[in-house]
């Protein structure tokens, strides 16, 4: 709660006109003088009958101020004509003179504090953006507090589940759902994909309300339970859409709040059975075929296009291309023509399949990730270098005897992810693509999964492979799916549901999983 201290300095040569001296309530005038409808100090004779003086509704918190129309919540005239004076409370905007939007219409009305249509007074557009929380008696929230209203709402961000605490004791009432006419908090989810959400409220002073609701000033309540007795309420969805949501704290009187403890969970649901299909791209005169791995539900979806190691075909990918469909990606892998090892070709047909996608609807534009095993994974480098892509994974990366790869790494400017086989005589002998490593700017990885071999990546493997480079181990072929479906979802899909790469890779080096890391994604 911030306080308004006015030093006045009377001379005998002068007299004061107190008509222009700002204030929030009687206290803060002279003896003789009160707050008056319109916030300035004024002789208590002049004071019309019926106006509450300077503390009804002072910060929008109650009904009586923030809902009182014109002449003392947060009308028109009130906060507008007085040249700032903002029924969310003075704000430093108001005292710099500033501003009819400190306690104009947007002020005390809807945009002001949310579903009780005024109840919040100057909450938004108030006391908040000009100069933080309202003066008011008592009551500590308002506009510019975290969490007291929908433009506060605090942002939760985690993987899996979170845990918080808060207390109501000097919030706001912004909405009576759930059976909550009491204090109340927000906050906010955004999923990142489809899943269930589950919010549980522990308190020992009330018996707490929680919901969430898919729209915040709005009464459209997803799920709500109200606890019987002091202790714990839970309220959990049936699935839901990827997109913002909002959970509310709640208490069931004004007389009823105190600190509580929320911990909020998502859990990824299946959103049923994708599809795999398949369209021709042509490039350079050369039609290939390219596998199209397309999520069930509603699109766009992000994009991500993988490219195959020369020796062996886009089924190759196929196992890492369901995960990731299933992930709430659409993938393309296209079929790079027989005994071709060029890569810049390649890299052609890789973004030549991701404009299809894009061009039938399917996929979100600027949402892009690229990865690729052997060759492909130079493919999918050399297309980072020409399209602007969110996250790249390398898949045992091998440059051409050009050097292709180095001559562009300074010009590839996604995240990447470099995930490395063991060095072998017979199939990359030696891991040359991590030359790419240090010229390439911004954000990077590198690892190397211990005791693997070029066709880990793949799955299936074809005899051949397992004949020339190794035979795959279904464990290290997992550990190489596991940090591509981590790096694509956390960059494309966002953290909610996906775990931030660098900590896992740390663990991983303790555990002896991968060996030969820097990690320097960081965790955004």
């Amino acid at each position: 709660m911030r306080r308004l201290a006015l030093t006045l300095v009377l001379s005998s040569a002068a007299c004061l006109d107190l008509s222009s001296v700002p204030c929030a309530r009687d206290e803060n005038c002279p003896n003789g003088f009160v707050c008056s409808c319109e916030r300035v100090c004024v002789a208590s004779s002049t004071v019309p009958v019926g106006c509450a003086g300077g503390d009804a509704g002072i910060g929008g918190g109650a009904a009586a101020g923030g809902r009182a129309g014109g002449a003392s919540g947060g009308g028109t005239s009130a906060g507008g004509s007085a040249g700032g004076m903002s029924a969310g409370g003075m704000s430093a905007g108001g005292l710099a003179g500033g501003g009819v939007t400190g306690g104009g219409e947007s002020g005390g009305g809807a945009a002001g504090g949310g579903e009780s249509g005024g109840n919040a007074a100057g909450g938004v557009t108030g006391g908040g953006a000009a100069g933080g929380a309202p003066l008011d008696a008592g009551v500590t929230g308002g506009a510019g507090v975290p969490g007291d209203d929908c433009v506060t709402a605090i942002p939760l961000s985690f993987t899996g589940s979170t845990t918080t605490s808060g207390s109501l004791v000097g919030l706001r009432d912004d909405s009576t759902a759930c059976a909550g006419t009491g204090p109340d908090a927000v906050y906010q989810v955004n999923l990142s994909s489809p899943a269930t959400l589950t919010a549980q409220v522990t308190a020992s002073g009330f018996t707490p309300r929680v919901s969430v609701r898919s729209a915040c000033a709005s009464s459209v309540t997803l799920a709500c339970e109200a606890a019987a007795v002091p202790g714990t309420a839970t309220a959990s969805t049936s699935r839901l859409a990827a997109g913002t949501y909002f959970v509310w704290v709640d208490a069931p009187s004004a007389s009823s709040a105190g600190p509580y403890s929320l911990t909020v969970s998502a859990a990824a649901v299946d959103a049923g059975p994708g599809s795999l299909s398949t369209f021709n791209v042509t490039v350079m005169n050369q039609t290939v075929t390219v596998d199209q791995y397309l999520p069930a539900g509603l699109g766009p979806f992000p994009v991500i296009a993988l490219g195959h190691s020369y020796s062996l075909g886009r089924s190759s990918l196929g196992a890492l291309a369901t995960a990731l469909r299933d992930d709430g990606f659409v993938v393309v892998v296209p079929q790079f023509p027989s005994l071709s090892t060029n890569a810049t070709l390649h890299s052609q047909m890789l973004l030549a399949s991701v404009d299809r996608v894009l061009d039938a609807g399917v996929g979100a534009p600027g949402n892009l990730g690229l990865g690729g095993q052997s060759g492909g994974a130079l493919s999918a480098w050399l297309a980072a270098a020409q399209r602007p892509t969110r996250a790249l994974v390398l898949l045992d990366p091998l440059d051409d005897s050009s050097s292709t790869g180095l001559a562009q790494a300074a010009n590839v400017q996604a995240p990447a992810l470099f995930l490395f086989a063991q060095p072998s005589q017979a199939c990359n002998a030696n891991n040359n693509a991590a030359s790419w490593f240090s010229p390439k700017p911004g954000r990077k990885t590198r690892l190397t999964v211990v005791g693997s071999n070029s066709c880990d990546p793949a799955d299936p493997v074809t005899a051949v492979c397992s004949a020339t480079c190794g035979i795959p181990a279904a464990p290290r072929t997992a550990v190489f799916r596991r940090y591509a479906r981590a790096h694509f979802g956390r960059e494309l899909l966002g953290p909610t549901l996906f775990s931030c790469v660098d900590p896992v890779v740390v663990r991983d080096v303790d555990a002896g999983v991968v060996t030969a890391a820097v990690t320097s994604l960081g965790c955004p």
